[in-house]
Order: structure tokens, then C-alpha cells, then sequence
């Protein structure tokens, strides 16, 4: 990362910011005009857009954010900062707000320069939290960046074969967005599956560990079955959603396959925690159609972020519960205890998963599948009732099981 900006840190701009720090409208078609000038260009523009007051959508998009803003966010000095700038303006991508009154300097929280939202269906919405990325540390010269941001991204996101650094940068941050843009919690308990996702198959009987099978009735209970699935390859990318994500991008000499260039994207994401797995059972095969459909999601059976696993509900943990309580399989087999830490099934970390249905629901299509979910999602009411809606629907199977296990309990004492 580039240091160079003085400026001395005080209290108050050392503070991590609040929760629900706001969201702001990001242009994806406008980022990837930014983008053909380079990575700072794209990252500068990022900032600006972070500049415009999202509530006044009934006004020009007129950002706050300047040079200085953009410096910080970014993690550059302030030369190149303004040079990144300046590249936005000689493509009006921006233009510069024209002040009644002549100043020497910026004062924060002016006006500076007007965003284009021409196009506004490729508008993205972002958390603020995205930009709360450096601040300089007390008596030092370097920027302390939090994870998550685009400050940090920009510093750690690594070349790949044929992908110099810059063009790293610009196709992650691209893809972070078009994901962004397929994110659902209701519809899709995350992203699109049609976009990204990954299949499973039930496992063998005995693979994984003693005494296993795909389908088992819980014990004292024989309406509810549990099933044992394990993950077949990687996340896939469709074909499409690729091309129309890095369309418009810049190329270069050896530039490899949308599909090359999408997996070392996604790695770059996952590095800075930007985008993580979830495991969401469905009703019926989303994969099959033109398009998911409300209806489908069962439950999300798993999130695998610590950050978001307390805000997103997950069954997994109930599953387990029943697992123990109803006797299912032999405790010490499938839940090995390690001294005083609340144990843990068998088949931890090994891409297998197990789901549990009532009999008396009568699906018989289901599908398990691996998805992605995206970070610095824009907290706003839309998207926090969304989000509300997928624990509603994992709720209402947590409480059916947890009365099941105690049914089975009940039978296994009589």
C-alpha cells in the first residue's frame, strides 16, 4: 500500500464506525468505464459514488468526497489520488461542482463533484462500512486497513498467471458487484444459484464415518429422516453470468478465459472476506429452470462466516441437537467428545452435510446445494426485511424439529 498522505490522526477519526453505517448507489457500467483507466481510477470512483447522500435520490448525485477522501479510502497518496481523479473528469465519468464561493482548500463535507447515473438499472447498493478502510496509526507511517474494505482489497488482492495485479483488482471488485446484484435472501436465501453454486450427492453408506448412511429415520420418531450429502467439486460459475460480468472490462495481451478469470476473482474475495458459503436446502432443482423461484428455498442449513453466522439463521446446530438428543446414531461415533468442549460431529470440515425433512411434508425433489452470500450488502429496510424472511423460513423448520426431538425422547422412555 502506498503511504504519503500527512495527516495527523485525531479521536475522532480513529473511532471503527457504527453498525448500520449507511448504504450508497454504485454504478456498475460507470465502474467498469473507471476501470479502463486503471485500478485507482475504478477504486477512486468507488469513493466519490460513497460521497453522494443516498436519501436524496430526488436530487443530482452530488458527491462530498475529494481528493483527500479518496486517498484514505483507497490507500494512496494524494497525487495519485488526484490523478485518479482527474482521469474520471477527462472521461466525464464526474464532473466538478462549480462553487459560488472561490476557496484555496475543500472543506469536508462540500460539495466537489457530480456522479453520473445514467444508467440507473446497473445501480449496486453498498454499505458505507465498504469505505471505512484506513486511518493512520498514532506515530506511524503506515495505514492500519480493516477487512472488508476497499482500502485493504486494493493492497491485498494478488496477480494471478496472466492476470497482472491491476486487472486483479478491477475483475474482483467487478465480480464482488455483479454478485451483489444477484443477491436474494428471500428468493434465493443469498445468491442466485444459476449464477454460482454447487451440487451435492448423497455419500455412500459408511464413507465418512462408522455406522453412516444417506437416509436415517430419527430415533423414536420415524417421520422425520435425516440425510447425509457431500459436495460434489467447487463452486461453478454459469457461462453467462460470466461473459455479462466481465463484458466491457479491459483485456490484454494473454488474457485468459472469462471462467480463469472468475475463479482467481472469487479467490481474491473469499481472501478478503468479502464474499462466503452457504448451504441452502430447496424444495426442487433451481438449477433446471430460466430462473430460482420464491418458493423453493426450504432453510438454510449452514452459514460459514463468524462475522454473520449470529444475524443469519442457521439449522445446522438444531440438526446436530437432535442428532444427541433423540439417539439417532451412537454418540461417541458420530459426536467424539474432546474434553470440555461441546463436541463435535465426525464429519466437520469434510464437505459433508446433513439435512433433516418430515416425512409428512412429502417433497421428494429436494436439493442441496452450496451458494454464495456477499459482504457490505447496503443494511437497509429492503434488505433487512429480505434477510428477515430467510430466518422466518429456517425458524419455522427449527421449531417443527425441536418439537420432533422431544417427541422422540418422549417414545424412547416409554
Amino acid at each position: 500500500m502506498q503511504t504519503g498522505v500527512k495527516k495527523k490522526t485525531t479521536a475522532a477519526s480513529s473511532k471503527k464506525p457504527k453498525k448500520g453505517a449507511g448504504f450508497y448507489q454504485m454504478n456498475i457500467d460507470e465502474f467498469k468505464k473507471a476501470s479502463c483507466f486503471g485500478h485507482e481510477a475504478a477504486a477512486a470512483y468507488i469513493v466519490l459514488c460513497g460521497g453522494v447522500d443516498s436519501k436524496k435520490s430526488d436530487t443530482a448525485r452530488i458527491s462530498t468526497h475529494g481528493c483527500l477522501s479518496v486517498s484514505k479510502r483507497v490507500g494512496i497518496t494524494e497525487t495519485r489520488a488526484e490523478r485518479a481523479i482527474n482521469a474520471l473528469l477527462k472521461q466525464n465519468l464526474i464532473r466538478k461542482h462549480e462553487s459560488k464561493q472561490i476557496k484555496r482548500t475543500h472543506v469536508p463535507g462540500e460539495p466537489t463533484y457530480y456522479i453520473n447515473d445514467d444508467h440507473v438499472s446497473s445501480d449496486v447498493a453498498i454499505s458505507q462500512e465498504f469505505l471505512h478502510s484506513s486511518e493512520r496509526m498514532e506515530n506511524s507511517k503506515d495505514f492500519s486497513c480493516s477487512k472488508q474494505s476497499l482500502a485493504y482489497f486494493c493492497e491485498n488482492a494478488l496477480e494471478g498467471d496472466d492476470i497482472p495485479h491491476a486487472n486483479a483488482v478491477v475483475d474482483a471488485l467487478t465480480l464482488f458487484f455483479a454478485l451483489h446484484q444477484k443477491q436474494d435472501f428471500d428468493l434465493f436465501a443469498g445468491v442466485d444459484p444459476q449464477a454460482a453454486s454447487a451440487t451435492f450427492r448423497p455419500i455412500n453408506n459408511g464413507e465418512g464415518w462408522d455406522y453412516s448412511c444417506h437416509l436415517m429415520p430419527m430415533e423414536g420418531n420415524t417421520s422425520w429422516k435425516f440425510f447425509s450429502m457431500i459436495q460434489e467439486g467447487d463452486i461453478q460459475f454459469s457461462k453467462d453470468f460470466l461473459e455479462q460480468t466481465f463484458k466491457g472490462l479491459p483485456v490484454w495481451e494473454g488474457c485468459p478465459s472469462d471462467e480463469k478469470r472468475g475463479l482467481h476473482a472469487i479467490e481474491q474475495l473469499k481472501k478478503a472476506s468479502l464474499v462466503y458459503n452457504s448451504i441452502v436446502l430447496w424444495k426442487s432443482n433451481p438449477l433446471a429452470g430460466k430462473s430460482a423461484t420464491p418458493i423453493d428455498p426450504i432453510y438454510t442449513l449452514y452459514v460459514a462466516s463468524k462475522r454473520n453466522d449470529k444475524n443469519e439463521l442457521m439449522l445446522q446446530h438444531s440438526i446436530h441437537d437432535a442428532w444427541l438428543k433423540s439417539n439417532t446414531l451412537v454418540k461417541e461415533v458420530a459426536f467424539p467428545v474432546s474434553g470440555n468442549i461441546r463436541p463435535k460431529p465426525v464429519w466437520t470440515n469434510s464437505s459433508i452435510y446433513t439435512y433433516v425433512l418430515d416425512g409428512h411434508s412429502k417433497f421428494g425433489n429436494e436439493m442441496l446445494l452450496s451458494q454464495f452470500r456477499v459482504a457490505r450488502w447496503a443494511a437497509d429496510g429492503k434488505m433487512n426485511d429480505l434477510l428477515k424472511a430467510d430466518r422466518i423460513r429456517t425458524e419455522k423448520w427449527e421449531t417443527k424439529l425441536k418439537a420432533a426431538a422431544v417427541v422422540s425422547i418422549q417414545a424412547a422412555l416409554c
